[in-house]
């Protein structure tokens, strides 16, 4: 963000950052500070508050809970639990206080068109949480039992449905195989993740009636993004930015791309100052016709070394270790390119991968590279792609032997490629 743009929120990031250092329930940003001396009175520009440090996920990660807890147990409200990290099979858990993943625009929008019947469709704590804020009857289904939570549409007559692009996704599925009718549904909510083009128009044939919103959040941040009545017509990972978190997008791309970094604005059970979250997005300057200015795109995550697509995380340490499998025909370079093709009425992921043969070996055979591969990739605990192509979920590997992979301090080892 510009030095205007720090000057405009510079009141309330001192009175963030105040509460942080002088908290008497945690020093957890006293000791990350500890080398920087700072002082919250010192910090009378943009270029002050660059020189405080980023903070990430990993860091957080490696504190114990009880550590970064700036409230009285009393004053905390509930916990959100993030998916488990790249590499790491655990959540970050942090506690939360009065805060709300519901708006009241969510709840003007459910009583503007009369609906009558909400599934809330989330992880099991975001799901409870936003219940209580709710102010139409809901019912909360499980992510772990889609099957079931399939057939409450039928029994309860859902017309209404708060959930990510990628669990709908997979429920679909399910509304298939046990045949229910979504002629009834009006209304759905996509929030968490951005969702592409191409699935958006896949969810339209599914529920033909129904009216799209979305928005833009995460665990860690809460609700970051929204949509206004005029954004319609745009592409769906087009959002205005709330008026919580000052935000800055650093290591900006020819494209104007950067990663979105986020300094809470008001002082919370866990505040945080120069989060760095992975995501990718870059400003769009025109105002809207609603008035508002500070408008994003997004575009996947920032460090190209992870994706999630179809309910699986591709991550390129498990594309090398496919790739060690070679024996030896292939350099360790890659550059896997993601996709999302229609074909018939479903949707189906597709990779690309860009491989460098080894110079002193014959050149392999493209078609045993690939059985090896898809073998050998991992996009869970216990399955590999091959399983996934089975069930229907990914498109068969395609491998292009390139004569050389790109490798500088740019390239991204995973690209995903929205439209």
């Amino acid at each position: 963000m510009s030095e205007q743009g720090f000057d405009k929120y510079r009141g309330r990031i001192l009175e963030t950052l105040k509460f942080a250092t002088e908290n008497s329930h945690s020093d957890f940003y006293n000791k990350k500070y500890k080398v920087l001396k700072l002082k919250t009175e010192e910090v009378v520009s943009y270029a002050d508050f660059q020189k405080i440090p980023f903070l990430t996920k990993d860091v957080l990660l490696q504190t114990p809970l009880d550590k970064r807890i700036f409230v009285p147990a009393t004053d905390i409200d509930y916990y959100t639990s993030s998916s488990g990290t790249s590499g790491k099979n655990i959540p970050l858990v942090l506690p939360r206080g009065k805060e709300s993943t519901i708006s009241f625009s969510d709840n003007d929008n459910l009583r503007n068109r009369k609906l009558h019947r909400l599934l809330l469709l989330l992880p099991l704590s975001i799901s409870a949480n936003n219940a209580r804020r709710l102010t139409i009857p809901y019912i909360i289904g499980d992510p772990n039992k889609l099957p079931l939570t399939a057939q409450i549409i039928r029994e309860a007559k859902i017309d209404s449905i708060f959930t990510t692009a990628t669990l709908l996704y997979l429920f679909i599925e399910q509304l298939k195989t046990y045949e229910i009718d979504t002629q009834g549904i009006r209304y759905i909510k996509l929030g968490a993740e951005a969702c592409t083009a191409q699935k958006v128009l896949y969810f339209k044939d599914f529920f033909p009636n129904a009216y799209f919103d979305f928005s833009y959040g995460a665990s860690e941040i809460g609700r970051i993004g929204y949509r206004c009545e005029y954004m319609s017509k745009e592409k769906p990972n087009i959002f205005h930015l709330q008026d919580n978190n000052f935000i800055e997008i650093i290591n900006v791309d020819e494209d104007g791309f950067g990663e979105l970094v986020f300094t809470s604005l008001e002082p919370s059970a866990f505040p945080l100052i120069r989060y760095k979250s992975g995501d990718l997005a870059k400003r769009l300057l025109h105002k809207c016709s609603c008035g508002a200015t500070n408008t994003i795109e997004l575009r996947g995550r920032s460090d190209g070394e992870q994706l999630r697509i179809s309910g699986v995380l591709l991550h390129s340490q498990a594309i090398a270790n496919a790739i060690e499998h070679t024996n030896g025909a292939l350099t360790p370079y890659f550059q896997a390119h993601v996709y999302e093709r229609t074909q018939g009425q479903r949707i189906y992921t597709e990779i690309v991968l860009d491989l460098e043969a080894q110079k002193t070996v014959k050149k392999p055979d493209k078609k045993e590279l690939t059985r090896i591969v898809e073998n050998n990739l991992y996009l869970s605990s216990d399955k590999t792609m091959n399983y996934f192509i089975n069930e229907g979920l990914f498109l068969p590997l395609r491998i292009n032997l390139v004569g050389k992979v790109p490798q500088n301090s740019k390239t991204k080892n995973i690209i995903f490629h929205s439209e």
